[in-house]
């Protein structure tokens, strides 16, 4: 019985574990949509401070109320877009992307 809540505690402890990395590898920056293509579920984005653009994968649903040159903050994690959202503070970038 000993060896049973030794191993449950183990086990829920390496759960906890993988999904607290799991949640925390999400990331949240903000910048400018280049481009955004709500057919091919895809937008361009240019964070701020930056002259990269990244190629994001997005909900066809979310994209289609975005359009180039909008102010965004995106929450991204392995290339998708989970969240978009217009940026209240945003300021005109700095010549670039």
């Amino acid at each position: 019985m000993r060896k049973f809540f030794s191993l449950l505690i183990v086990s829920l402890f390496v759960v906890s574990f993988i999904a607290t990395t799991a949640f925390a590898a999400a990331e949240i920056k903000t910048g400018t949509l280049t481009s955004v293509d709500s057919a091919k579920g895809t937008i361009v984005f240019c964070p701020k401070d930056t002259k990269n653009e990244i190629t994001l994968k997005a909900n066809k649903k979310v994209i289609g109320k975005f359009q180039a040159k909008d102010k965004v903050r995106v929450t991204m994690d392995a290339g998708v877009a989970s969240k978009i959202d217009k940026d209240r503070g945003a300021v005109v970038p700095k010549p670039g992307c």
